[in-house]
């Protein structure tokens, strides 16, 4: 064969190769964070899910997830017809599923919502724990997807299961503490989740950071994702003497987040939800 037939050859090779690549499916939950730090999970399937019935009113939900499941406890409201209007609800550090179903997440089906409460990694079912926050940088530095953005990806799994499922209709988020930090982060990401409630939470603020350091810390606080909710709702409930994240810092959020959005303070001492923000929640949620 002639040299020039070769290199004919090795082009419609190169050709055909490339046209190969361009001509196949998007690889599904496709992880990336660019370069402001903003965290994507495109062309997500409706994950498989396997459930068992807990109670009349509830089941018990392991959902297909990365690189682990997502464990959840799906509650229906005991009054009201299908579809329901549902909340991801995120409990906090040290919290589980079970522990938040006597509190936020019983006042929210008691209201007329049904709720899919996460266990958050490490906690509970869940055996895939959350790195520190350097041990994560180090991770997602070395090209290796981060661990808190796998959280946010179990709540993106969340929403897709119910989203997939018709006895369900509006799809919020809410969350206490770090559990609400990831859900704006989420709510950011997925233009189809209703709205979000964060109780106790705040984001992060550092100084003299790296563009890698600034592109990570970015991608996991809600400060940088808050603007991009607009114009879905923001509801913040904190307490002024909270012990744990300082009432300055849910402030903030509230000031980075766009419209419509409310902020209801309250004097309870300590941190979380607590049943007294009952009534607020319920004015929340009234034209929700």
């Amino acid at each position: 064969m002639k040299r020039a037939d070769l290199v004919l050859l090795g082009v419609i090779v190169i050709a055909v190769a490339v046209g190969a690549v361009l001509l196949q499916p998007p690889v599904r939950g496709t992880y990336q964070v660019d370069a402001t730090g903003l965290l994507s999970y495109q062309h997500r399937p409706t994950p498989n899910a396997t459930e068992t019935p807990a109670s009349a009113t509830s089941s018990h939900l392991v959902i297909d997830s990365r690189p682990s499941p997502a464990f959840g406890l799906l509650t229906l409201p005991e009054e009201g017809e299908p579809p329901y209007p549902v909340f991801i609800v995120l409990p906090g550090a040290g919290v589980t599923k079970e522990g938040e179903q006597h509190g936020l997440s019983a006042d929210l089906n008691s209201l007329g919502f049904a709720t899919l409460t996460l266990d958050i990694r490490g906690q509970g079912e869940s055996t895939s724990p959350i790195l520190d926050f350097q041990s994560d940088f180090e991770q997602f530095s070395s090209g290796q997807e981060a661990t808190h953005h796998q959280q946010v990806y179990d709540i993106l799994r969340a929403y897709d299961f119910l989203q997939a499922d018709d006895q369900f209709s509006t799809i919020s988020v809410a969350g206490e503490s770090a559990g609400a930090r990831y859900g704006i982060i989420a709510a950011a990401i997925e233009p189809g989740i209703h709205g979000v409630i964060g109780i106790s939470t705040g984001g992060y603020t550092a100084a003299n950071l790296s563009a890698k350091e600034l592109q990570y810390l970015n991608s996991i606080n809600p400060l940088f994702y808050a603007p991009l909710v607009s114009p879905r709702p923001v509801v913040l409930l904190h307490s002024t003497n909270d012990s744990i994240v300082p009432y300055e810092d849910a402030q903030a959020l509230f000031a980075a987040a766009g419209e419509p959005k409310q902020f209801f303070p309250f004097d309870k001492p300590g941190h979380g939800y607590d049943p007294l923000e009952k009534e607020m929640l319920a004015t929340v949620l009234a034209d929700w």
